[in-house]
C-alpha cells in the first residue's frame, strides 16, 4: 500500500471515528437535544405567572427543598410567623427605555422582598441567525417555584432556633402615607423599602431598601436590623440569579461561580455550574465550595455578563461580615448539568443586637456587561479576563492591557469615519480588520525576518535535495551535511520556530479578546448580524453532524488560506522525518476546520486577515529583499560538486515529481529553473572543474569515483 493509499484510509478513519464518538455521546446523554414542547411550556408558564403576577407557592415547613444545599439537612427551614397579613404586590423601578437614563429595569415582589426580574434597557435578548427581537435582555429571572434573588433566611442563634425562611411571607411596603407612592424618587434615584416584624424573634424588625441610579449597572441593598431586645442573630442572603445561557447552538461556554477574596493580589475562586450540580447529589461525595475567606464580591458570570453581590462597608464599621460563602443550585438539575441554574449564598457573622442599635449592611448588586469600563468602579477588572482553558503566559494580561483598548480605539476611528456621513455607529467588523493590520505591522520585522528564512531555504531546495539522494543511505551524514548548507547560506531552520513562539501571546491575547468582547454580541458587518456568533450563511435543511444546523463560510476561508500559505512558502523537507510532518499538517487542516467551525465570526474575519496580510507580506518579499551572498555561496557547496557524478536522471525524476507553479509564482520558479539549468550545463561542460572558490571537501572522494 502506498502513502497516498495510507493517507486516504488514516482520512476515513478519522472520520468514522468522529462520527461514531459524537453519536455515542449523544446517545450517553452529554449532547442532549432540547425538548421544544417543554421549553415552550415553561415559557407559557412564566409569562402567565408574569401577566398575573401570581407569586410561587408558599412553601411549608414540610416542603421539600429544590435544592438540597438550600439548607443545612439537621437544621431544616421553618416558615416566618406572620405578625399581620398583607396583600402581595409587584411594585417596579427604573425602565427598559435607553433614553430614559435607566440601564435596568426592576421587579421586586414583596413576597420575600426580592428580585424576581431584572431587564436591561441597553442590550436585547439573543436569537437565532436570521431572526430579531425586541425584548430586552433579562439578567435575573426566577425560576418557578424557587425564591426570588435577594431573599433572606435569619436565624436567632440565642435561642437556637432553626433558620427562619422569609422568602414566602408578604413584606409591609413602605409608603409615606398609605395613598401614596411606594417608590420615592430623589433626583435621579428611584426608592423602594420593605419591612418585616419577626413573631419567631421577639422585638426583631428587618427593612430592606432598595435603590437604583440612573447610569448604573447595579442597584444598593439595604438591610438593616434593628430589635427592642438583646438578640445574637445571623441571615443568609440568597445570591442573584437567572443570567440566560446565549448561542447554545454554537457555544459551550455556560454559567460559573466566582468568588473574590478580599485579598486584592489573590486570584478569583471559579466553579463551574457542571460541577455545582455534583455538588448537590449527597452520594456524589463531591465536596462543596465553601469560601471561608474574607471576600469582596461573588456571584455569577456568562461569557459576555455578569451578576454579583459586593460588600459597601460604610466608614468607620466593619469591613466584612460575611462568615462564608457557598455555592447554591437553584431549582433541579437538568439533562445537561452545565445548564443548571446556580448562584452564591452569603451567611453572616453573629450579628449583636441592641435596643434602639440598629445594625446595617449595605450591598451592591450588580447586573451587566463584563467591560473595564463598566466593572472599574467595583474594582472588578478580573472578570473582563477570558478564564477559560489552557492559556500562554502573558497572553491574558496582554488581552485586557493591550488589545481590548486597541479593539475599542479602532471601532473608534470607524464612528469617526462614519460619523462624517452621518452615521452614528461605527463597524466592529472593520474595527477587527483595522486592529489585525496594526497588530501585523507592529510584529512585521519579526515576520518579515520568518519569511527571508523561509524564502532562502525554499532556494536552497535543489542543494538540499541533492543532499537527500547522495546520503540517502546514510542519515546522520545527510543531516550533517544539510546543517553545514544551512550555516554557509546564513540561514537558521529553527529562527521561524523561535518567531513563532513570539507572536503566539500576540495572537492568543486576540483571540481572548475577541472571545469575550460584549460590543461584538449583535454586532453585524456584511451577511453577519452577530460578530459573536459563527457566520451562518445559510441554514441546512436538517442536522448534519459535527456541523450543526447552519453553514460556515469564514472558519472554511480561514483553513483554506492557511493551507495555502504552508504549500507555497514552508520550506522543502530536508528530511523524510520533515516531510511526514508536513503531511501530518495537511491532515491536521482537515481537522481544524471542524474545530474552528463554530467560532465567532470576529475571529474568522481575524484569521482571514490575518492570512492574507501574511500572503501580501510574501508576495511583496522579492521586491524588498535581495538575495544576499550567502545564497551565492550556497550554491557551490560540496552537494554540487557531487551532482555531476550522480545520476542526473535521478535529479530531472525529482524535479519532475513536484508540482508545476502557475500564476503569480510561475516566473519566480522559471528564473531559478533556468539558473539551475545554466549551473549544470557549465559542470558538465567543465568536467568537474568547479568556479573559483567552488572547491569542496568532498573533491578527493569524487576524484577517486572517477
Amino acid at each position: 500500500m502506498n502513502e497516498q493509499k495510507r493517507f486516504f484510509l488514516f482520512l476515513m478513519i478519522s472520520f468514522l471515528t468522529m462520527f461514531g464518538l459524537q453519536i455515542a455521546l449523544e446517545r450517553a446523554g452529554y449532547f442532549p437535544k432540547p425538548d421544544p414542547q417543554a421549553k415552550a411550556k415553561s415559557d407559557a408558564a412564566k409569562k402567565a405567572a408574569e401577566i398575573a403576577q401570581i407569586p410561587p407557592p408558599a412553601k411549608t415547613a414540610d416542603s421539600k427543598p429544590a435544592d438540597p444545599k438550600a439548607v443545612d439537612a439537621n437544621k431544616p427551614t421553618i416558615t416566618a410567623a406572620l405578625k399581620e397579613s398583607f396583600k402581595a404586590e409587584t411594585i417596579e423601578i427604573g425602565s427598559t427605555d435607553p433614553d430614559s437614563g435607566y440601564k435596568l429595569k426592576i421587579r421586586l415582589p414583596n413576597r420575600g422582598a426580592g428580585i424576581a426580574l431584572a431587564e436591561s434597557s441597553q442590550f436585547a435578548e439573543d436569537h437565532l441567525p436570521g431572526q430579531d427581537t425586541k425584548e430586552r435582555l433579562k439578567l435575573i429571572q426566577t425560576e418557578i417555584e424557587s425564591p426570588d434573588s435577594l431573599t433572606l433566611e435569619i436565624r436567632n442563634i440565642d435561642g437556637e432556633e432553626k433558620p427562619i425562611n422569609l422568602a414566602n411571607i408578604n413584606w409591609e411596603v413602605l409608603r409615606d402615607t398609605p395613598a401614596s407612592s411606594p417608590v420615592s424618587i430623589l433626583g435621579d434615584v428611584q426608592k423602594v423599602s420593605f419591612r418585616h416584624a419577626s413573631l419567631d424573634v421577639p422585638g426583631l424588625t428587618i427593612i430592606k431598601t432598595y435603590r437604583l441610579t440612573k447610569g448604573r449597572d447595579d442597584v444598593s441593598l439595604e438591610i438593616k436590623l434593628e430589635s427592642v431586645q438583646d438578640h445574637s442573630v445571623t441571615y443568609r442572603l440568597l445570591g442573584p440569579y437567572g443570567l440566560p445561557l446565549e448561542g447554545q447552538w454554537y457555544s459551550y461556554t455556560y454559567r460559573d461561580l466566582f468568588f473574590a477574596p478580599a485579598d486584592p493580589n489573590a486570584s478569583l475562586i471559579s466553579r463551574t455550574s457542571a460541577n455545582v450540580a455534583k455538588s448537590s447529589d449527597p452520594t456524589s461525595g463531591y465536596p462543596l465550595e465553601q469560601v471561608t475567606t474574607p471576600i469582596r464580591f461573588a456571584g455569577v458570570e456568562t461569557q459576555y455578563f455578569a451578576n454579583f453581590v459586593e460588600l459597601k462597608p460604610a466608614a468607620g464599621t466593619e469591613s466584612n461580615w460575611i462568615a462564608d460563602a457557598t455555592e447554591r443550585l437553584v431549582g433541579p438539575v437538568p439533562v445537561d448539568p452545565n445548564k443548571s441554574n446556580i448562584t452564591v449564598s452569603l451567611t453572616t457573622k453573629p450579628v449583636r443586637l441592641a435596643p434602639n442599635v440598629p445594625v446595617v449592611h449595605e450591598y451592591s448588586v450588580f447586573m451587566g456587561s463584563k467591560t473595564k469600563q463598566v466593572l472599574m468602579p467595583y474594582n472588578a477588572i478580573e472578570l473582563t479576563t477570558y478564564r477559560r482553558g489552557w492559556a500562554v503566559p502573558g497572553s491574558r494580561l496582554l488581552a485586557r492591557s493591550f488589545i481590548s483598548p486597541l479593539l475599542e480605539t479602532t471601532y473608534s476611528a470607524t464612528k469617526s469615519f462614519f460619523g462624517l456621513f452621518g452615521a452614528k455607529r461605527g463597524s466592529y467588523g472593520l474595527a477587527i480588520i483595522l486592529l489585525t493590520a496594526v497588530v501585523r505591522s507592529m510584529i512585521f520585522p519579526l515576520s518579515r525576518k520568518q519569511a527571508i528564512t523561509a524564502k532562502r531555504m525554499q532556494e536552497l531546495a535543489p542543494q538540499m535535495a541533492l543532499i537527500k539522494e547522495k546520503y540517502k543511505e546514510d542519515r546522520e551524514r545527510q543531516g550533517r551535511e544539510t546543517m553545514d548548507l544551512y550555516k554557509q547560506a546564513g540561514v537558521n531552520p529553527f529562527s521561524g520556530c523561535l518567531i513563532a513562539m513570539i507572536q503566539l501571546p500576540v495572537f492568543m491575547g486576540l483571540w481572548q479578546t475577541l472571545n469575550n468582547s460584549v460590543a461584538l454580541r449583535h454586532a453585524p458587518f456584511l451577511y453577519i448580524d452577530n460578530l459573536a456568533a459563527p457566520d451562518a450563511l445559510f441554514q441546512f435543511p436538517g442536522t448534519v453532524p459535527f456541523l450543526g444546523d447552519y453553514f460556515n463560510i469564514l472558519p472554511l476561508v480561514s483553513v483554506i488560506l492557511m493551507y495555502i500559505q504552508m504549500k507555497l512558502f514552508s520550506p522543502p523537507p530536508a528530511t523524510e522525518e520533515a516531510e511526514m510532518q508536513q503531511k501530518m499538517f495537511s491532515v491536521m487542516m482537515v481537522f481544524m476546520s471542524f474545530m474552528f467551525y463554530k467560532v465567532p465570526s470576529g475571529l474568522g474575519l481575524y484569521f482571514i486577515t490575518s492570512s492574507l496580510w501574511a500572503l501580501g507580506e510574501r508576495l511583496l518579499l522579492p521586491k524588498l529583499v535581495k538575495s544576499g551572498p550567502a545564497l551565492v555561496l550556497s550554491t557551490n557547496t560540496a552537494t554540487t560538486s557531487g551532482s555531476s557524478s550522480t545520476k542526473p536522471s535521478s535529479r530531472g525524476e525529482n524535479s519532475a515529481s513536484k508540482p508545476a507553479a502557475t500564476g503569480w509564482r510561475a516566473k519566480w520558479q522559471e528564473l531559478l529553473s533556468e539558473a539551475e539549468k545554466q549551473r549544470t550545463i557549465q559542470n558538465e561542460d567543465k568536467k568537474q572543474n568547479l568556479p573559483k572558490g567552488g572547491v569542496s571537501k568532498d573533491r578527493p572522494n569524487r576524484g577517486k569515483r572517477g
